[in-house]
């Protein structure tokens, strides 16, 4: 099973304030450099496209270009970065139409998810999806879009491995690489990210009610009532009715 990506933040925002005596998780340096990649793809400082000069950035991060390489290996495995023969690697670009792909896979696996958790939820888990939200929360509070979409990230997986449905938590984390880009490339602003944490906490009501209809269409209509997935959704409809339209009279 997946275990919940908690951003590096969390670690010591979370610990009360009483930091010398909390245990310290050990992270190797490879590890490190790699999440520094994952945060700066989705808080935008890499842009989609954007190739990775190696020798200025492992000056800039005082790593070894041995270690920076090792870093980007783990990127290019978890589809964030993408590397061609004889090229640098560069951040993986996100199609209109792979968006609308996301966005309609994502519906129907955690919409199913969210279904079954509202079966068999717990005050455990509950509880775990209320301290995800409150991060969520504060991260809207502070203006933070790469710490929200952190948080956002988490909130939905917590959802997947409480469902108890492995093969569908497996179906999911083969697409949390594109996730994690949609993240990137949503424009999140102050005026969007408290009505979008408020609407998580609306998600975790839907699933409270122990209604399994009321849980999928709740998080079905949070992921296809986007601003983002209504234009690309507009301009797939629009496209297939094109392929599907008879030819105009004298076209063949």
């Amino acid at each position: 099973m997946l275990k919940t990506r908690v951003p590096f933040e969390f670690s010591l925002s979370d610990q009360n304030g009483d930091l010398l005596t909390a245990p310290v998780q050990p992270v190797s340096l490879v590890n490190f450099v790699a999440e520094r990649f994952r945060r700066s793809v989705i808080n935008g400082s890499l842009k989609p496209g954007e190739e990775i000069n190696e020798s200025q950035l492992a000056e800039r991060m005082s790593v070894s270009r041995g270690t920076l390489r090792e870093a980007i290996r783990i990127l290019v495995g978890e589809g964030l970065l993408e590397k061609l023969p004889n090229r640098k690697a560069r951040v993986r670009t996100l199609s209109p139409t792979k968006f609308w792909e996301i966005m309609t896979t994502r519906a129907i696996i955690e919409g199913f998810a969210a279904r079954l958790l509202a079966q068999r939820l717990t005050p455990e888990k509950l509880a775990r999806l209320n301290e995800i939200w409150e991060q969520i929360y504060r991260a809207a509070e502070a203006n933070d879009r790469a710490l929200f979409s952190d948080w956002d990230f988490a909130f939905h997986q917590a959802i997947m491995e409480m469902s108890g449905h492995e093969l569908l938590l497996e179906t999911w984390s083969k697409i949390s690489a594109w996730i994690l880009l949609m993240f990137a490339t949503q424009e999140h602003t102050s005026a969007d990210m408290m009505p979008n944490a408020l609407n998580h906490k609306k998600i975790i009501e839907a699933i409270a009610t122990g209604d399994p209809e009321i849980a999928e269409t709740k998080l079905k209509t949070d992921l296809l009532d986007q601003p983002e997935y209504q234009r690309f959704a507009q301009a797939q409809t629009a496209s297939a009715e094109c392929i599907a339209a008879p030819p105009s009279d004298g076209q063949k």
